[in-house]
């Protein structure tokens, strides 16, 4: 490795929110006083951002483990039963989804949170969730969205109608709410963008048993899970992310010797993810003496990368511009698109891009139309910041 790793604001923790992650996670004296550095400069009732009030519940299991007698401890106690008991809640209404499945003979991978709390954490209050994430394979996709929708599943942003094949062959995922208003994305790849067959394969190839609530499925290998966690988190948002950072040290410390080294960096170059597990892998180690083999560190800094990798690399690190806000982002997965599909990326390729966006959020050439004036005035107007709208995250509001 050459150097620290360049911090890139909103890609990784800020400094309060490191501080934060240290007092959940370091050991020893360590924890502690980075406990007392981060009670000195934030006031958890007052200016906690979101991203680290969903870990509260870890931040309480740890600073007990470490012995550490503080009034704070009680409140924190409070919301570690809260997430315990609303997780407990939701794992309980995705189990009734996977009998669903099960009794259609439907293969399903759990992703994520459920995954993580079950074999990492190993404690269903430590780890927030929102929703629970499905993977299927993408032959099954139609069965399981029928299956969903008798079962008085919708999906969000679009009318089923709209949900077709050739559309949702675009996406990686899409999210579905039930009566009481909960939320499933049902997976049929794994990161967003277009992966090499291969890859998708291969994960299901490795993935390992998991007993959910008494339902028998599956879920991602440990080398598998370290990449995921690590491909969602280096990436632009508004409120840095930080739960990828507590998810790959529990995955490091927990099943160490089960991490494929080589799998990882193979994957890692044909998923197109060399730059962001790079710094990933370089912060873990920087910031929280994560064991990550030295070697690992050296042929990641030394491998190859495309020039577009470059460049959807800077896109996704940094704070969208105002004008063209997600476009360049679509505008990758575009190429990655045609690159998986068999289709040359030549000087004309970039005619098709249009039709693809299309395609891509399900509207009418009147629709579109009017979207596309709509957002060039918004931008233009400045009232917009660079955020993606709610309809951009229809794929998965974790993932892009």
């Amino acid at each position: 490795m050459t150097g620290k790793t360049p911090r890139r604001n909103g890609a990784f923790p800020t400094g309060g929110q490191e501080l934060f992650l240290q007092a959940a996670l370091l050991p020893g004296e360590s924890g502690r006083t980075a406990w007392r550095e981060w009670k000195r400069h934030v006031s958890w009732e007052e200016d906690i951002d979101a991203g680290s009030f969903a870990l509260l519940p870890l931040l309480y299991h740890h600073l007990k483990e470490l012995g550490v007698d503080d009034p704070a401890m009680g409140r924190f106690k409070g919301v570690y039963r809260k997430v315990w008991y609303q997780n407990r809640t939701l794992l309980h209404e995705t189990a009734e989804i996977l009998r669903l499945f099960e009794a259609d003979r439907i293969e399903t991978m759990i992703l994520k949170g459920a995954a993580l709390s079950r074999l990492y954490y190993k404690d269903f209050g430590l780890r927030k969730m929102h929703d629970v994430d499905v993977m299927i394979p993408i032959v099954q996709r139609r069965r399981a969205i029928d299956v969903l929708t008798r079962a008085g599943w919708k999906p969000r942003f679009r009318p089923l109608s709209q949900l077709t094949d050739s559309n949702l062959d675009l996406h990686h995922a899409w999210v579905f709410e039930g009566k009481r208003g909960r939320q499933l994305d049902l997976h049929w790849r794994l990161l967003p963008g277009s992966l090499p067959v291969d890859a998708e394969t291969g994960c299901w190839e490795v993935s390992v048993p998991l007993c959910l609530e008494g339902v028998s499925t599956r879920t991602l290998c440990p080398t598998d899970h370290l990449l995921h966690a690590c491909a969602h988190g280096v990436r632009w948002s508004p409120t840095p992310p930080i739960r990828w950072v507590a998810d790959s040290i529990y995955i490091l410390s927990v099943a160490q010797e089960g991490i494929d080294w080589d799998r990882m960096i193979g994957l890692a170059e044909k998923c197109h993810l060399i730059l962001p597990l790079r710094e990933a892998f370089a912060y873990l180690r920087e910031s929280f003496d994560a064991e990550i083999p030295e070697r690992v560190l050296r042929e990641l800094e030394d491998h190859g990368v495309s020039p577009r990798e470059h460049r959807y690399f800077e896109i996704s690190v940094a704070p969208q511009s105002a004008l063209l806000g997600e476009l360049p982002v679509y505008w990758y997965w575009y190429f990655l698109h045609r690159e998986r599909t068999g289709r040359s990326n030549g000087i004309r390729a970039g005619l098709g891009f249009l039709p693809y966006l299309r395609r891509w959020k399900m509207m009418t050439r009147r629709e579109f139309l009017g979207w596309l004036l709509g957002r060039v005035f918004i931008r233009i107007a400045g009232r917009a910041n660079g955020v993606l709208d709610s309809e951009d995250l229809s794929s998965d509001p974790e993932t892009l």
